[in-house]
């Protein structure tokens, strides 16, 4: 970057499969973000959301975040943040209809891109003993806040102390990630040790995680992934292994060994790659459970249509469950979930956790 520069260098991380989603995206704005700038008072360079640019995103001067009279927040200095599907999908994602989609795009242009970092303390207001200046932390910004900037502003309660056993590459590519597997696997469905898990997707963001995340909890877990991936999915824990690639009747065959050797129905699925595009339904996993009897409980996504994205909406928001007791859409849940990232960052300095970074 030379030793002219007056801004911290940004790092921006992939967790796994998302590398080549999201590297040319990326690539064109990181030159600009981190080389070549020098920053005016008060002012940072950050990647905001702009429909009308060719990748949907720009790079733009904004103004440094300060803690004002704020007293439940912290600034910190990004050494690296992390990159998720969500950022691409303009927040909206498959949220929404389509005209409503692109309507949602455009009102947030001019707004923060990213949720993930990890980086530095630089300001802590007046009375806050949780953390101080230098601490090293992780965790997310709110919503259109955007971590892909060189400065955050954010509350207490979305970040905690980086694992000390993890690089910060490594950190910024656990929260949003990590959060979602701790939600979905104990807040919301309370899965037990002994208890068997289906986790399909195993190898993508918030699979790899999730099958650390319910080893750490003393589960069992079958696997769905391709045939490329099994040995890292296997090195992960996964105790059975299917391979999705070889077809409906060979799935269904795996599907019936796992559940044989474990001698009980799978307790919970996470389903980590449905959604309402037509490519993530090509193989019926939840027909193929519920038909041959090998679940149980809960079959819950992290994806979907509108109709489920709305019903997941009330339950987030109001409480409200609208989901039949054997099915729901799983949306992650951000204010309050230091104690998640406390927890992810202990099974991390343990040695049982640890997110794949490409």
């Amino acid at each position: 970057l030379g030793p002219a520069l007056t801004i911290p260098p940004l790092t921006l991380l992939f967790p796994g499969i998302l590398l080549a989603l999201h590297a040319p995206i990326v690539a064109g704005f990181l030159p600009r973000l981190c080389g070549g700038v020098r920053a005016a008072a008060m002012q940072q360079t950050g990647i905001v959301y702009s429909h009308g640019s060719p990748e949907g995103i720009d790079s733009a001067n904004r103004a440094r975040p300060a803690l004002g009279s704020s007293t439940d927040s912290v600034i910190c200095k990004v050494i690296c943040a992390g990159v998720n599907p969500v950022d691409a999908k303009g927040l909206v994602g498959d949220k929404l209809p389509g005209p409503l989609a692109a309507l949602g795009k455009r009102l947030l242009d001019g707004r923060g891109v990213g949720f993930d970092f990890a980086g530095v303390v630089e300001d802590v207001p007046p009375g806050v003993s949780t953390f101080k200046r230098g601490d090293a932390v992780y965790g997310t910004v709110p919503i259109a806040h955007g971590s892909f900037a060189q400065f955050v502003k954010t509350p207490l309660h979305q970040i905690a102390h980086k694992p000390a056993h993890l690089s910060f590459a490594e950190a910024a590519a656990l929260p949003l990630v990590g959060i979602t597997a701790v939600q979905a696997l104990t807040q919301s469905n309370s899965l037990k040790p002994g208890e068997h898990l289906l986790l399909i997707g195993a190898s993508g963001g918030v699979g790899h995680v999730a099958i650390q995340v319910a080893k750490a909890l003393g589960a069992r877990v079958t696997a769905v992934c391709s045939g490329r991936n099994s040995a890292l999915v296997s090195q992960l824990g996964a105790d059975f292994l299917v391979d999705y690639t070889a077809g409906e009747t060979a799935i269904k065959r795996q599907l019936d060994v796992a559940v044989q050797k474990v001698g009980r129905p799978f307790d919970l699925c996470l389903d980590c790659v449905f959604s309402f595009e037509s490519k993530d339904q090509q193989i019926p996993y939840e027909s193929l459970v519920r038909e041959n009897n090998l679940l149980q409980g809960k079959y819950v996504t992290i994806g979907g249509g509108t109709p489920d994205w709305l019903r997941a909406g009330v339950r987030r928001t109001l409480g409200f469950n609208l989901f039949p007791k054997d099915r729901e859409l799983f949306w992650i849940v951000f204010p309050h979930t230091s104690e998640a990232l406390a927890q992810l960052a202990a099974w991390a300095d343990a040695g049982k956790l640890r997110p794949r970074v490409a």
